[in-house]
Formats: structure tokens, C-alpha cells, sequence
């Protein structure tokens, strides 16, 4: 009898554990809802700021209008693909334009940052092209990091999208801030 009573404890156990067991489909819903908040194509302009040989120059005008894509790696994580344009600039002290080629940046993380904005986050990556290495990141917005608090922003439709280059072996970065709106 003792040996029934424990056989039938421990059979209303395993019909009880479904309900003490739970799975990550909500977690993972919120993120591919955050990852559709932020897809898409958007329009508008850029200013750099360039460091180098212990000087910085801000606020350097782009001129022409650009586009940045962000498009859905998979429909199971919270990744995106960031295409970021060419640009072209005209570094202080310097009459030659310089160009930075399109980048495609995968696995970029989105993370939602409370009342409907969003921030993307990739560390340094490396793109190679025709023989250049193009070090990149995109910086996240972390209100507690003094560091990061220019970080990207997506709200609603606006974007504020901050990203760093170093193009080969220059001897600093070109730090990027595009500004537009979804098509």
C-alpha cells in the first residue's frame, strides 16, 4: 500500500510539472517584435567627425542625401543586416575627398529601450574591401554609460544612427551620425 501511495505521488507530480515549467516563445516574440519596429529604409543626412594624429574635427558636413537599410537576418532572432551608404568627405586641412564605401553590417543586435525607441548594438567588426579592412561599430544607447549616450536611437519613424569606421591602418576614427526618417 505504501509503495501505491508513493507511485501515485509521484505520478500527480509529472501531470503537475507543464504548469511549473515554462518556455521562451514570449521572450522571443518581444524580440522579433522589436526586430520588425526598426526594418526598413530610411532617408536623410550625415555629419562625421574625424580623429586623428591627436586632433578631432566635428561636425563636418556630407553634403547629397543618404539612404541606410536595415533588413531582417532571420525570423527567429532579434538580428539585423545595417547597409550603411558611401560617403564622401573633405577632411579639415586637406583639399582631397575621401571615400568610404557602402558597408553591410550582419548580426546587428536590437534591443528595445523602453517607451517605443529602440537602439541597435554591433562591436567592432571587420569588412574587407578591395584590400581594405573596414573596422566598424555601431554604438548603442546606454543611458548609464557617459560613453554612449549620442548612441542610435530608432523611435517611431526617426532614426539617429551613430557608427564609427577605420578605414585600414589610419591612425584614428571617423565617427558617423546619420539622421533621417522611414520611407
Amino acid at each position: 500500500m505504501k509503495k501505491l501511495k508513493i507511485f501515485g505521488l509521484m505520478a500527480m507530480m509529472c501531470l503537475m510539472m507543464p504548469a511549473f515549467v515554462s518556455c521562451d516563445k514570449d521572450d522571443d516574440d518581444d524580440k522579433q517584435a522589436d526586430v520588425d519596429h526598426v526594418v526598413g529604409t530610411y532617408t536623410g543626412t550625415m555629419t562625421a567627425t574625424v580623429s586623428a594624429m591627436g586632433q578631432v574635427w566635428d561636425n563636418i558636413d556630407m553634403p547629397d542625401g543618404y539612404v541606410v537599410k536595415i533588413t531582417k537576418k532571420d525570423n527567429s532572432s532579434n538580428k539585423v543586416t545595417v547597409e550603411i551608404p558611401q560617403c564622401s568627405y573633405t577632411p579639415p586641412m586637406s583639399e582631397k575627398v575621401e571615400t568610404i564605401p557602402a558597408l553591410t553590417i550582419n548580426d546587428v543586435e536590437v534591443e528595445s529601450i523602453g517607451n517605443g525607441m529602440y537602439s541597435l548594438d554591433k562591436d567592432d567588426c571587420t569588412i574587407p574591401i578591395d584590400g581594405v579592412q573596414y573596422k566598424v561599430e555601431i554604438y548603442d544607447y546606454d543611458k548609464d554609460d557617459t560613453h554612449r549616450e549620442d548612441g542610435t536611437t530608432i523611435s517611431g519613424r526617426y532614426i539617429r544612427l551613430v557608427y564609427s569606421v577605420v578605414p585600414g591602418k589610419m591612425p584614428g576614427n571617423i565617427n558617423f551620425t546619420f539622421t533621417g526618417t522611414l520611407n
